[in-house]
């Protein structure tokens, strides 16, 4: 499960699931994204959010006018990612001060870990959390400069500031979860055992390794790349088969589906299963829940549905809180239209006919089953059992009925039209 999803309560559920049968909204947001800086002091090739960095951040009064609203709607958890880096703010102790009066759980800090000062993480050791994850992204001081776009000194301070969290986070009554993420392509593909053994001696409890997308395609892994990979995951894996720490993001040339043999391999040779080996998912009727459920704030106080479509020039903001409140937003006409546009596609059970013409709030990925990595692991399968029960009750009512077949005649024409002018 995702952004805080495992901290709703039993009503909280219940509402979200009637606000997707009815088409309305009836509680939240239970989760807050708050990306409150457009800046960031790493200058990485790779990132895809840098058109966001105007340098503007949210002032600490308004995110906690919007934080204390929001706990009278249900506030469960919160995030803290970028944009920017949010460690920046120079009220970013602070803000983690309040969640922790507030009883706001951490879900998420998404940080590169080079401004983690003592204060931040005095703050990070009392706020009740779930993860703290740091882009490392690199294995050496040489290629950390060359990817971040950092000094080489700034990967030893990061590893300092990891490990005094590390420390300080030992006998703390929510001592959270300490991810360190690796990112795996041509310069690093033969470097993933010394990323593994870096993340096990910074006490990480959970090592990701990751691939990168939109870089120059000369720095992509390719089908000859594979074994060189997999023999190093197989003694990486091997190696944490007992601890668990592992989790394989890497999905090109059919990695994913190798790495899931891998598990399969090593499960008869060594026994057990890994917390984070591969599951299989039918994703088939699962759907993307999240405008009943998140909001994404960023720097400017622009309003997005969730951080995937952050990078996407083509989806505008569905709203801002600037001179609104929270509630405002949540249940104004951006989110209105962005709910009714999912909501179609969870009733007619594919894209409707035009798609890029009668859309305006998501994307093709939105309307997919496999193109987002969140949709099938955003909530709980006790969820999104109930939720498509729910809904295959408003598919058989008499004018859904009509409206999917109008829909379905629209795409059958949509594809004789494409055809035709092939």
């Amino acid at each position: 499960m995702l952004h805080g999803w495992n901290y709703l309560t039993a009503d909280d559920r219940e509402l979200i699931l009637r606000g997707i049968a009815d088409g309305e909204v009836y509680g939240g947001p239970y989760h807050i994204e708050l990306d409150w800086v457009d800046k960031c002091n790493a200058r990485c090739f790779f990132c895809n959010s840098e058109y966001l960095q105007n340098g503007q951040s949210v002032p600490l009064d308004a995110a906690v006018g919007w934080v204390d609203e929001a706990c009278g709607a249900g506030l469960r958890s919160m995030r803290f990612s970028g944009g920017g880096e949010p460690t920046l703010h120079p009220q970013f102790p602070e803000m983690l001060e309040l969640l922790a009066a507030r009883g706001i759980v951490l879900d998420n800090l998404n940080s590169n870990g080079t401004n983690l000062t003592d204060r931040a993480i005095a703050a990070l050791v009392r706020v009740p959390k779930n993860e703290i994850r740091i882009s490392l992204n690199y294995p050496n001081a040489a290629t950390y400069a060359e990817g971040m776009g950092l000094p080489a000194k700034f990967f030893d301070r990061t590893l300092e500031n990891i490990r005094k969290l590390n420390a300080a986070r030992r006998g703390a009554e929510s001592p959270g979860r300490l991810g360190l993420q690796f990112f795996i392509y041509k310069p690093t593909m033969h470097l993933i055992r010394e990323c593994y053994e870096l993340g096990r001696d910074l006490g990480a409890d959970q090592i990701i390794f990751r691939e990168l997308w939109d870089i120059d395609p000369a720095l992509y892994c390719t089908p000859e790349d594979v074994p060189l990979i997999l023999d190093q995951l197989r003694d990486v894996l091997r190696a944490d088969w007992a601890t668990g720490a592992v989790e394989s993001l890497l999905d090109s040339h059919g990695l994913m589906a190798r790495v899931a043999r891998l598990y399969e391999e090593l499960h008869a040779e060594l026994g057990g299963r890994p917390p984070r080996a591969p599951r299989a998912i039918d994703a088939s009727n699962r759907y993307c829940y999240i405008g009943w459920y998140s909001m994404t704030i960023v720097g400017n106080k622009a309003v997005y549905p969730c951080c995937f479509l952050l990078p996407n020039k083509s989806i505008p903001a569905l709203d801002s809180l600037e001179g609104k409140t929270l509630g405002q937003v949540w249940r104004g006409d951006g989110y209105r239209r962005f709910r009714k546009e999912m909501r179609d596609y969870f009733l007619l059970q594919s894209r409707i006919p035009w798609f890029d013409k009668r859309t305006r709030t998501i994307s093709s990925a939105c309307a997919s089953h496999s193109e987002c990595g969140f949709i099938p692991s955003l909530s709980d399968d006790a969820f999104y059992e109930e939720a498509e029960r729910r809904l295959q009750a408003v598919r058989r009512r008499p004018a859904v009925r009509l409206w999917r077949g109008a829909n379905q005649l629209g795409q059958a024409l949509e594809r004789a039209t494409s055809s035709a002018q092939r």
